[in-house]
């Protein structure tokens, strides 16, 4: 005579084998499906853009990329187009006519945010005195329409006029 017990235990061993077979086979397929798309979008980085001395350009300003040995003092006039990094940082327009490169990312240091007042306003102009110091492809797809921009290190920033 077979004990009830013993189908028990044989059930809970084939559920237990089944679930762990399932669950690795699942996790197999995820990570190769993940590689797959990791070694696709590689793949066609290198296929469309040309390589840089950093590595594969993004932006389309690409030759642009650089970090100064010193950073270059300025002093900007501009309007907030949004924040970057939780707010640390921002996206900016620059209100003189005929620059360069007329939209930027500057950050504030570590720990610090933009104030209140200035977050996602666009109606008015801000001074930012900080340092220049280089150009990256901050943002460069989401923000800044393909392009590689100016990256700032705020040291104070304050309207242009009073707000």
């Amino acid at each position: 005579m077979k004990s009830k017990n013993g189908k028990y235990i044989v059930f809970f061993l084939f559920s237990f084998v089944t679930v762990a077979g399932i669950v690795i086979y699942n996790s197999n397929k995820t990570n190769s499906f993940s590689n797959l798309l990791i070694i696709n979008a590689q793949a066609n980085n290198k296929a469309t853009k040309p390589q840089t001395d950093d590595g594969w350009g993004n932006c389309d300003n690409y030759k642009d990329i650089k970090t100064f040995k010193e950073p270059k003092q300025i002093v900007w006039l501009a309007k907030m187009n949004g924040c970057l990094e939780s707010c640390q940082g921002g996206s900016f327009t620059r209100t003189e006519a005929e620059v360069e490169y007329p939209r930027f990312a500057a950050y504030l240091p570590d720990g610090e945010k933009m104030p209140e007042e200035y977050k996602n306003r666009n109606e008015f102009v801000l001074k930012i005195v900080g340092e220049w110091i280089g150009i990256g492809d901050d943002y460069y797809n989401t923000v800044f329409g393909g392009k590689c921009v100016p990256v700032i290190t705020i040291k104070n920033i304050t309207p242009a006029v009073s707000i």
